[in-house]
């Protein structure tokens, strides 16, 4: 490979003045004779991305998918007088299922749940008013 090209392995920084200023920070850390980690320059970086970036807390979030199952076979059910063994092998729900989705921003708030429905097994009739229906 000639000199004059270079693989280019690293990303271009995407907020010019989170740059310099990571630039700036370490090089006084370092005329105050402080170590400085990898970890303590991306936590720095991190913050100064949100400053610049004016991301509050309440538009950062992460969510959480739960797979949820219809087929729940209660403990009670009804046969014969005197039976003492009640077998129940299925209810005839086996491949319904939904998936509840739990939702937190990173200010500590909790967003309502969402249920995630199979197409097949779409709820008909009348939703509840806390419930409001997608699609």
């Amino acid at each position: 490979m000639p000199a004059t090209k270079r693989a280019r392995r690293y990303k271009k920084p995407s907020v010019e003045e989170v740059e310099d200023a990571i630039y700036n920070w370490v090089v006084k850390k370092r005329e105050e004779n402080r170590a400085v980690t990898v970890k303590e320059i991306r936590t720095k970086a991190k913050e100064l991305a949100a400053e610049a970036l004016n991301i509050s807390p309440s538009n950062l979030g992460g969510i959480d998918e739960v797979p949820a199952l219809f087929d729940i076979v209660y403990e009670r059910a009804v046969d014969v007088k005197g039976r003492e063994n009640i077998k129940i092998d299925y209810t005839g729900h086996e491949k319904s299922n939904l998936t509840v989705v739990l939702r937190l921003t990173a200010a500590g708030e909790k967003l309502k749940p969402m249920l995630i429905f199979k197409k097949k097994l779409m709820l008909k009739g009348q939703f509840p008013e806390q419930m409001k229906k997608v699609g």
